[in-house]
């Protein structure tokens, strides 16, 4: 049993298509197949809706937080008494679209706790994708609590910006969230190393629930886009202590400890030494 302090969390590896019926049913199946005893279940980024056609409509897949479908998972949370993360979800909100967290806890009403700030402008290997043109870019860090925990938000590109991940070691939180849809020949170069790094500086844990596998398009005749997958959990030293495989799709629990927390921070207390 966990003691007092510790945070029992269940990642979701999925792999979405540009369907959010599909997606939805599929989210209910691994809710249903997380273990009891969960205080956090966590979503990757695009876990509604992932654009495999680059052609389509901007607003194609975004949804208002009204949606029916965030009632059927707040049933799902208030019955099972875990609270759930909902990675970089596509939604409408103030007559602008993010690409945004959310976070549904029993009995409560739902919450979108952070808006993407990075948006992945790239061309890797004449991949182009161009989130400028479909979202609007968010201003702030955020950060939620959970039965004691500071729990720091980000989005998958956010990784890349060491500042955002200074500004949550500075605030002292206990993990950093990082819903991901990784691209296959960024993740293989960039993933393991960005993560470990982040909760090494940060002296925190570092969670990334990931997109997987091979995304086949419902909408646009066979179009297919593939996800690097390997969701993560790093402890504070750099350990990592949960990776999925990359077309591994379902749900894994890790129990947080901050006792671990306060003895990395007392054997190398950056806090006291930091001069910028």
């Amino acid at each position: 049993m966990p003691t007092s302090g510790d945070l029992k969390v269940a990642i979701i590896q999925m792999c979405s298509v540009d369907d959010l019926s599909i997606n939805i049913k599929n989210i209910t199946k691994l809710l249903s197949q997380t273990p009891e005893g969960a205080d956090l279940v966590l979503l990757p980024e695009n876990c509604t809706y992932i654009r495999i056609n680059p052609h389509e409509p901007p607003e194609k897949g975004f949804i208002p937080i009204t949606h029916k479908v965030f009632n059927e998972l707040q049933a799902i949370v208030d019955k099972k008494g875990f609270c759930l993360h909902m990675g970089g979800v596509p939604i409408l909100l103030e007559g602008a679209s993010y690409n945004a967290s959310l976070w549904l806890q029993p009995k409560k009403a739902l919450e979108v706790v952070y808006k993407k700030i990075h948006l992945f402008d790239v061309n890797v290997q004449g991949q182009k994708i161009t989130e400028s043109k479909i979202y609007t870019p968010g201003k702030a860090p955020a950060v939620i609590k959970l039965k004691g925990w500071s729990l720091g938000l980000s989005i998958c590109y956010d990784l890349r910006f060491s500042e955002l991940y200074l500004h949550y070691a500075k605030a002292h939180v206990d993990a950093v969230l990082v819903p991901a849809a990784f691209l296959v020949a960024t993740g293989r170069a960039h993933w393991h190393t960005l993560l470990r790094a982040r909760a090494i500086e940060g002296q925190f844990y570092v969670l990334a629930a990931a997109q997987c596998g091979e995304h086949v398009s419902q909408q646009a005749g066979g179009l297919k886009r593939s996800s690097y997958g390997h969701s993560l959990a790093v402890d504070p030293w750099g350990e990592i202590l949960v990776d999925l495989a990359n077309n591994a799709f379902g749900v894994q629990c890790v129990e947080l400890s901050k006792n671990n927390i306060s003895t990395v921070r007392g054997q190398i207390p950056m806090s006291n030494h930091r001069r910028l």
